[in-house]
């Protein structure tokens, strides 16, 4: 079952193969891409192009919010595969 995954402290976010891997200052942790619905990147969060791309082309929507929760933006795949 797919599911929303909420990253709300500051970290950076890359691609390893069909995983996403969070790196903040504290640890490391790793997602399939098969589990994910939606990225949602609270704060300061890093993301390169590369892992933009790659979860778009799996027609996985990335948010942007502020801290607080305030909706700053969205990056979805508008080409219909």
């Amino acid at each position: 079952m797919k599911k929303n995954l909420f990253i709300t402290q500051k970290a950076k976010i890359t691609r390893e193969s069909y995983q996403i891997k969070i790196s903040t200052e504290e640890n490391t942790k790793k997602f399939p891409i098969s589990l994910i619905n939606n990225l949602y990147l609270f704060g300061k969060t890093e993301i390169n192009r590369a892992t933009k791309n790659f979860l778009l082309s799996k027609n996985i929507d990335i948010y942007f919010l502020s801290y607080s929760g305030k909706l700053q933006g969205i990056l979805t795949n508008t080409i219909f595969n």
